[in-house]
């Protein structure tokens, strides 16, 4: 019965790929681009296009220092592949969380053996918090990609064969090098974070730090890294380092980002939505893990999570998504625990389960008392249907119902499409593209003083002109211009429109004067 999920190495690959594919592809060609920074990155890919110049990233025309670009590059590639639009912007998150499962399946056996590593890469894809940003646009599932492969070089060199330790330096720091690339001075941070804290919890007293080759390996990474940060620096007059690590990484660590309140125990309360929905299982996975706590292959992927909880609860700015470099090591682990209970055949009761499923029942039947009225009552019912689902699958797969597993992952695709489609049905920027029937190409003038969002810019070209008294004559004839509901221009004929507005998560109204 254990082997009718997966019986060869090969087998596992493609269960780990059809469960990827399941997860992460339905609804992403459907899906508008959301929040703020997805068209950011998306529009910038294109911006980098148009002017031939692959170093700076331009948003709206304007610099953009939020991130290193090796993002940019790989989403430019599905671009060019795929043409410009909302599913190649997102493939390379997709790809880059897939490889992240298959790197798992191969590698994650020097921890927790074969099948721990295929059930680990099983449970890194049905997350909620890997099922929302596999899918996005943004740069953290690049930047996790790298820090697996620096972490795997990290333990390959302090524990490795003479044979294989060839490779540990190589993986090391072309990781954090490719992962600063991605996202910046994380990919660094934790493996060499993670070197300390292992060897003070295994109370080490012999350190083979020659064998990480440390001289060369940081000579190669600031290398690899100046390629790009050299011209980069030049051509902007060292703004980049300024503005990417002053602001975007140091400023955001000692204030919080966008007014946004910190809370030491931040991650301690998200924990329980990010590990949704393995956590419901967890008494029974910790308890069968009591013999592997004492081992250091445990002891190097605890310390390789705990980096980043520990790390980002003292930084300012505080989101989920923040814990997403540890979450390989911590879903092999529950790796590990589930196919200890295979193991022993124990089986597990759904007591959370039923009470989720009680709950999504509630919520639904009385949405329009619990859910906020600005927000679209058309997205609750797939919402629920893709809780329920992942709320379910833990449950199915310890106790080995094969059948009811795959079906909850069919269901979870299923419901993941209708979302999507509905999300796109009510996006206000979709609206007002459709209304306006502006394209990126169209050689008009763009003007906000109330409503810049970044979606305008991907969505309906740019540059746009956001936040200032409008300088020309009001009746130009190739004058678009979107204002807030409040925001009405008198005297001016506008088309008011209503939709969903994800920056904000809530319906909001706009008037569109066309050009």
């Amino acid at each position: 019965m254990i082997h009718s999920f997966f019986i060869t190495e090969k087998k596992s690959y493609f269960l780990v790929t059809v469960i990827a594919f399941l997860i992460l592809v339905p609804g992403s060609f459907q899906l508008p681009l959301l929040d703020r920074d997805e068209p950011r990155f998306s529009r910038a890919t294109v911006e980098m296009s148009e002017r031939e110049n692959w170093i700076i990233p331009y948003f709206n025309s304007e610099f953009r220092f939020d991130k290193p670009p090796l993002t940019y590059w790989w989403m430019g590639v599905h671009h060019w592949l795929l043409g410009n639009n909302e599913f190649s912007s997102r493939l390379h998150s997709i790809l880059a969380t897939w490889l992240i499962a298959l790197w798992m399946c191969s590698r994650g056996k020097h921890w927790v053996g074969s099948r721990g590593a295929v059930l680990g890469a099983i449970c890194w894809l049905v997350n909620l918090q890997v099922w929302q940003h596999g899918r996005l646009a943004l740069a953290d599932m690049p930047m996790v990609l790298c820090v697996c492969l620096a972490m795997d070089g990290l333990w390959t060199c302090l524990n490795g064969t003479s044979r294989n330790k060839i490779l540990g330096p190589v993986f090391l720091w072309l990781g954090v090098s490719l992962g600063f690339l991605a996202k910046g001075p994380i990919a660094f941070a934790v493996p060499i974070l993670a070197l300390i804290f292992y060897f003070l919890w295994k109370k080490e007293t012999n350190y083979p730090l020659s064998s990480l080759r440390p001289i060369l390996g940081i000579f190669v990474s600031l290398m690899i890294i100046s390629l790009w940060g050299i011209p980069a620096l030049v051509t902007t007059d060292g703004l980049f380092a300024k503005e990417g690590i002053g602001t975007h990484v140091v400023e955001r660590g000692v204030s919080a980002f966008n007014d946004r309140s910190y809370t030491p125990f931040f991650y301690l309360g998200t924990f329980f939505l990010s590990f949704f929905p393995w956590w419901t299982q967890g008494k029974p996975i910790l308890n069968h893990l009591k013999s592997f706590f004492s081992t250091k292959e445990f002891s190097f992927l605890a310390t390789w999570f705990c980096i980043p909880f520990v790390l980002f609860s003292i930084y300012s700015t505080q989101l989920p998504h923040y814990l997403l470099p540890g979450f390989p090591a911590l879903f092999l682990i529950t790796g590990k625990g589930i196919e200890d209970l295979w193991i022993t055949r124990k089986k597990t009761v759904p007591i959370f389960e039923f009470l989720f499923s009680v709950l999504f029942i509630i919520l639904y039947l009385n949405s329009e008392r619990f859910v906020d009225p600005d927000f679209p009552i058309s997205l609750i019912p797939w919402a629920f249907l893709i809780l329920f689902c992942l709320a379910w699958i833990p449950y199915c797969l310890i106790n080995l119902h094969k059948i009811r597993f795959y079906m909850l992952l069919i269901g979870m695709a299923s419901s993941s499409f209708f979302l999507a489609r509905e999300m796109r049905k009510e996006h206000l920027t979709i609206k007002i593209q459709n209304v306006s029937q502006v394209i990126p190409s169209d050689k008009i003038d763009r003007f906000s003083s109330s409503f810049a969002e970044p979606s305008l810019v991907y969505y309906l070209g740019g540059p746009w002109t956001f936040g200032e008294e409008l300088k020309r004559d009001d009746n130009s004839s190739k004058l678009f211009q979107v204002e807030r509901f409040d925001n009405k221009i008198e005297g001016k004929e506008g088309v008011l429109v209503e939709g969903f507005n994800p920056a904000r998560g809530k319906n909001e109204k706009v008037w569109v004067y066309l050009p």
